[in-house]
C-alpha cells in the first residue's frame, strides 16, 4: 500500500460529467484506490462516492493505492489530479 497528500487542481468532485471521468480514468488500474479527505474515506472507482466527498480546486486529499504497480498507478492519479484540466 502506498499513499500520498496532494491538492487537487481541477473540479474533480462536484459535477457527475468530471466525476465519471475521474472514475473511468481510475478504474483501468487493477487495485484498490481510496481518496481521503478530512475524515472521510471514498472508493475512487465509484462515482457516488467520489461526489459525497465534494472534491473541489484547491482541496487536500489523500490518495491511497494498493495492488499491483501500486506506485506507477498512484503516480498517474497524482498527476491527473494535480493537473489543471489544459493537457487532456
Amino acid at each position: 500500500m502506498v499513499e500520498a497528500k496532494t491538492i487537487i487542481r481541477r473540479p474533480i468532485g462536484h459535477h457527475l460529467r468530471s466525476v465519471s471521468k475521474f472514475s473511468s480514468f481510475v478504474d483501468k488500474y487493477n487495485c484498490s484506490v481510496n481518496l481521503i479527505k478530512e475524515n472521510k474515506t471514498a472508493d475512487a472507482k465509484s462515482i457516488l462516492n467520489i461526489l459525497a466527498l465534494r472534491l473541489e480546486d484547491g482541496n487536500s486529499v489523500v490518495v491511497r493505492v494498493h495492488g499491483a504497480d501500486e506506485e506507477s498507478v498512484l503516480k498517474d492519479i497524482l498527476s491527473y489530479m494535480e493537473d489543471d484540466g489544459e493537457s487532456r
